[in-house]
């Protein structure tokens, strides 16, 4: 990989179509670009993909089991994070501004001035620098928010937090970097869709993607 950072997202467009998802592998090249490294359409509800498709990537291309260092992925994907052995070098961890994107949409039915409250809390609960700053913020939640919401958190993201709080971690331009990169690729991949949703279709817009994705990177 020319020029490559060591910074690979994992995407995942659970939408794509009523029976399909697209997941898109991304690795950002040195002018600070992401581009598309694999693609992989899947039927809805297949578990596994996430390790079928790094097997799948670093069966292509060895040389990345060493050289990646950040290895970042959507907290659509519900696959097990489980992926040191195949990338030893890499911090595997979900994307924070996502995951507090995705809390955000599970509160969007609230009013508006609550709403702020608790996106106040998530915001200081993922940027916790240390286990006591985590807790507090936890203990707000809890005063802040609906039973069931704090339920998901705690039975969803509490558990993970290793996995996407901030802490002492210095990588966040990164971070946001994927995700106003992801936001306009999610748009025009919809976009290319249309009102078709079957899989010739499918694979019609992935496949026209993949060429401007081409011809982008020469």
């Amino acid at each position: 990989g020319h020029g490559f950072t060591g910074h690979m997202y994992v995407d995942l467009l659970a939408d794509f179509s009523p029976g399909f998802a697209l997941y898109i592998i991304f690795w950002e090249k040195e002018d600070m670009r992401w581009k598309v490294c694999a693609y992989c359409l899947a039927r809805k509800g297949t578990s596994d993909i996430l390790r079928f498709l790094m097997v799948s990537v670093l069966q292509s291309i060895p040389s990345l089991s060493t050289t990646i260092k950040h290895l970042t992925v959507s907290p659509e994907i519900e696959d097990p994070l489980d992926l040191e052995a195949l990338v030893p070098y890499a911090l595997v961890k979900y994307c924070m501004p996502l995951v507090l994107e995705l809390l955000y949409s599970k509160i969007s039915h609230l009013d508006s001035a609550v709403q702020a409250h608790i996106k106040n809390v998530l915001h200081n609960l993922a940027h916790a620098v240390s286990p006591d700053t985590y807790s507090y913020s936890l203990t707000n939640l809890i005063a802040v928010c609906p039973a069931d919401f704090f339920q998901y958190y705690y039975d969803l993201w509490h558990p993970r937090k290793k996995l996407w709080v901030k802490g002492q971690r210095k990588d966040q331009a990164a971070e946001n970097n994927i995700c106003s990169f992801v936001r306009v690729k999610h748009l025009a991949l919809i976009g290319q869709m249309g009102t078709s949703s079957s899989l010739h279709r499918c694979l019609q817009v992935v496949l026209s993607d993949s060429k401007s994705a081409v011809v982008g990177n020469k």
